[in-house]
């Protein structure tokens, strides 16, 4: 057994043990079921799903990743840029566009599954995004739905409430000199 292929069996397990875990603790604090029992529900649920093969399970999965995985790699980047946010109707708008493409792409791949397709109108429109091909249609949507975000939601703007916030620090670092001082 090489060296990779052990990393990769220590991955998965480390991976598997933490997942149950944490969704034990999830049904426990939830559902009130026992820790225990939480750990064999999802094991048995778990070797059902192993039973399906690999096919079944990124059939399951396969829509739930094209939902999820724009939202959340939206939400990190502008994380990282928070500081050039104006205002949160960027998150909102942004998010918003993601989110229609994204569920888009999650029941388009529901249809093909089922034998079916998505509506011709639909379809046309999906294909005129740019990237789509590629399997980044979202992201021309986030970056039209920040634009149109910030223009339509003028909300508190993420450099407005820094400055107002380092004013207050300031103002209470003067007062801690000045009672200082005093004393």
């Amino acid at each position: 057994m090489s060296a990779l292929s052990l990393a990769v069996i220590i991955a998965c397990i480390t991976t598997a043990a933490g997942l149950t875990s944490v969704v034990a603790n999830f049904l426990h604090e939830t559902i009130k079921i026992p820790h225990r029992l939480g750990v064999v529900i999802v094991c048995v649920v778990g070797v059902f799903q192993a039973l399906g093969g690999v096919e079944r399970i990124v059939a399951i999965a396969g829509p739930i990743f094209l939902s999820i995985y724009p939202i959340s790699i939206l939400i990190v980047i502008l994380g990282l840029l928070g500081s050039l946010v104006p205002n949160d109707g960027v998150w909102k708008g942004s998010a918003l566009l993601v989110a229609i493409v994204s569920l888009y792409e999650a029941a388009a791949l529901v249809a093909d599954m089922m034998g079916t397709q998505m509506p011709a109108a639909l379809q046309s429109v999906y294909h005129l995004i740019p990237l789509e091909e590629q399997g980044f249609g979202w992201i021309v949507p986030a970056i039209v739905g920040a634009i149109l975000g910030g223009l339509l939601w003028p909300g508190r703007s993420a450099l407005l409430s820094r400055r107002v916030a380092d004013r207050l620090r300031g103002r209470r670092a003067g007062r801690q000199t000045s009672s200082v001082e005093a004393t």
